[in-house]
Formats: structure tokens, sequence, C-alpha cells
């Protein structure tokens, strides 16, 4: 099952708000995102609108971002 953990991240805003995530926060250590290889707009029955980014950090791991335009909120997909 996943879940959306909230998270704190560092974006880059340039023509659009929150563009592209930069670094981020889980538990207590900061990841600086080495790269971005997926980017998914996504849009509930409901209206809601998402932005999910596929990233990687500087160590190589990868990790789904999630920021929710309407509540203006990051967070990060974990398994449960």
């Amino acid at each position: 099952m996943i879940v959306w953990q909230p998270i704190v991240v560092r974006t880059y805003a340039g023509y659009c708000a929150e563009e592209s995530p930069r670094a981020f926060r889980l538990g207590s250590t900061w990841y600086r995102v080495a790269r971005v290889f997926g980017r998914i707009w996504e849009r509930t029955v409901e209206g809601r609108e998402f932005r999910l980014f596929r990233v990687m950090t500087e160590d190589g791991e990868t990790f789904t971002l999630r920021y929710d335009v309407e509540s203006e909120s990051w967070s990060i997909e974990t398994q449960v």
C-alpha cells in the first residue's frame, strides 16, 4: 500500500511556481536532488491536481515526490 508522507522541499521556481524539486528533508536528513527523470501531472476525478516527480539524489537513491497544487504541500511516496 502506498502512503504519502509530508516532507519539506526546496524548489526551483521559474515561470511556474514549485517548478522542480532541488532538495528535500526526510526525517532529519536533507537530500540534494541530482536529477529529475520523470514528471507526471495528475488530476483526480474530484478535480484535485498533483505534480509527481521521480528524482535521483546525489547518493543515487530514487524517490517519488508529489506536489499538491491546491494545498501547496509536498509529500513522498512510502510503502507500508
